[in-house]
Parts: structure tokens; C-alpha cells; sequence
């Protein structure tokens, strides 16, 4: 709604908003949910939302709203809308993903986020993370390799989880059992950490983005 005070054609309504309305089951997520925390490392004119609704892509404003459809493990075992939460927003309750399930997702598709370089950048930022939830959502979305990056990014910064040593036995217990890439487009100058079964380019083992 235009407030009394303004012109339509003046008027610039909120982003985070207009994704979280854009469908009747949208859910901010990916990217945007972590940079409506304020924890990105770059600000994208994108927003990006979960839904199960047929809807396309819009450009409003020279903002691009872009619907992506979840996991079909989550849609098979009925957890659309598990670990979301309300926010407020100029009056009007908007879902977003939660703390956990956005660290996640970021990690499960990048591609969704800016790449690897900006989720990883992003996620560094996270001051913690309840453990609970974060097992409870990598057990529905059922996907090892994401199970596995997750377990390794943690490793690489124990300050997120307090170091939580429970927590890596846990992740163990899901990695895949033969090896799987962590970033499929780049299969070269790469390394297997057995630890995790994923091959990772060494430009994420020695976090030197330039030579990407």
C-alpha cells in the first residue's frame, strides 16, 4: 500500500516485502535470508524465495525476484515449512529461513547465493548457530554431500558452533560413502579430504578467491 503521503510513481516499497508476498507459501531464503540479517558479504539486488507455486521471475524496480522450488526430500517428507519463523515487516508478517536452515541451503546451492566465494565470505560472518536445528534440518533435506560441506566448513571455523566436537561425530555419521565434489565445475587442482569423502578445489582449501 502507497502511504497518504506519497506518489505511486515516488513510492519505493520494501524488497524483503514484496518477495515474501509474492506467492501465498513464499519463503525468503538463500542469499536473501541472510542478507536480511545483515550478514553478507555483498548486497545483491536479487531476492530470492522459496515456493511451490508456478511463478515467474519479475523485475520490479530494478530488483529481480527469482521463485525456486525446495528440496523434493522436504516436500516428500511433508517439512516445506520446517525451521521458518516470522518477521515483520512494515507491519506484515513475512517467513523467512531460519538462522540454521539459511546456513544450509547456502552451502546445498550456491549457485542460488553468488557463488562460493560470496556464501563462504557470508557464512564466516555467522556468530552461531543452535546445533539441534541444524542436525534436525540436514536430516530432512537428506542430501550427504551437503551434510558433508557443511561438516567441513564448520570444522575449518569452531567458533560458530563453540567447537562442538558432538556436533562433527554427527556430521561424520552423514558424509557420502564414496567420494563426492564439492564444486563440480571445478574438478581440477583439486583435493580429496577423506575425512569428508569431498574433493575440494584448493582454492576453497587455501581460501585464495583470486585464483578462481
Amino acid at each position: 500500500m502507497v502511504p497518504l503521503n506519497q506518489k505511486a510513481e515516488q513510492f519505493t516499497p520494501d524488497s524483503f516485502l514484496i518477495a515474501g508476498k509474492r506467492t501465498e507459501d513464499a519463503i525468503l531464503a538463500y542469499h536473501t535470508a541472510q542478507e536480511f540479517s545483515g550478514n553478507t558479504y555483498s548486497l545483491f539486488s536479487t531476492r530470492t524465495f522459496l515456493t511451490m507455486k508456478s511463478v515467474h521471475p519479475l523485475v520490479f524496480r530494478e530488483i529481480e525476484y527469482i521463485p525456486t522450488h525446495p528440496s523434493q526430500n522436504l516436500l516428500r517428507s511433508d517439512n516445506y515449512f520446517l525451521l521458518t519463523e516470522q518477521v515483520d515487516i512494515k507491519g506484515i508478517n513475512v517467513l523467512i529461513t531460519s538462522r540454521e536452515r539459511t546456513f544450509v541451503d547456502m552451502l546445498d546451492r550456491p549457485n542460488l547465493c553468488g557463488g562460493i566465494e560470496e556464501v563462504w565470505r557470508s557464512l564466516k560472518m555467522t556468530e552461531y548457530l543452535n546445533t539441534e536445528n541444524l542436525l534436525k534440518y540436514l536430516r530432512a533435506l537428506d542430501n550427504s554431500t551437503t551434510s558433508a560441506k557443511v561438516g567441513f566448513f564448520l570444522q575449518r571455523h569452531p567458533k560458530i558452533t563453540n567447537n562442538d566436537q558432538t556436533l562433527l561425530r554427527e556430521l561424520k555419521k552423514m558424509i557420502p560413502v564414496s567420494l563426492h565434489y564439492f564444486d563440480r565445475s571445478r574438478v581440477d587442482k583439486a583435493r580429496l579430504v577423506k575425512e569428508w569423502n569431498l574433493v575440494i578445489p584448493e582454492y576453497i582449501l587455501n581460501e585464495r578467491w583470486e585464483e578462481q
